[in-house]
């Protein structure tokens, strides 16, 4: 039962614990608990419990079908980027404490990144970094 002072609705602070949760693997294998479970442990409505499934559904953590359990999707996808490569380019590195926190991912957790490259006058190259998504929440397709 979440018992913590907060000026955020109960519900999100429900779907955070379980993203945490979620992080930790502790649901991979036989999905989320039944709402009816969730009501019991965190003490509230049905209701509360399907606005805090709804979001993890709409972060793309969980899948939810009807007559069956909500289960934690293999790869949650976060985003889908078009992306046009001229000119730019993808690379990858551990996730700041900042986009740990964002994100809600571990600080090193992987993050694809979107670099643009431009030739400076002295011939040399610069990379530099426009954006950065957890790696294993994002998918990028080419723009056509």
């Amino acid at each position: 039962m979440i018992t913590s002072p907060s000026d955020r609705p109960l519900y999100k602070r429900i779907a955070d614990e379980l993203r945490e949760q979620i992080a930790a693997g502790q649901y991979r294998q036989a999905g989320l608990p039944a709402e009816k479970d969730l009501q019991h442990v965190y003490g509230a409505s049905n209701r509360t419990i399907r606005a805090a499934l709804a979001e993890l559904v709409r972060d793309g953590l969980v899948v939810k079908q009807g007559g069956t359990r909500t289960r934690v999707r293999e790869t949650p996808i976060m985003a889908r980027i078009r992306v046009d490569l001229e000119g730019r380019e993808i690379g990858g590195r551990g996730a700041t404490e900042a986009e740990a926190a964002e994100y809600r991912v571990p600080v090193g957790a992987p993050m694809l990144t979107l670099y643009d490259v431009r030739e400076l006058p002295d011939g040399s190259v610069e990379a530099v970094e426009v954006e950065a998504w957890p790696a294993d929440r994002t998918r990028l397709r080419r723009q056509p």
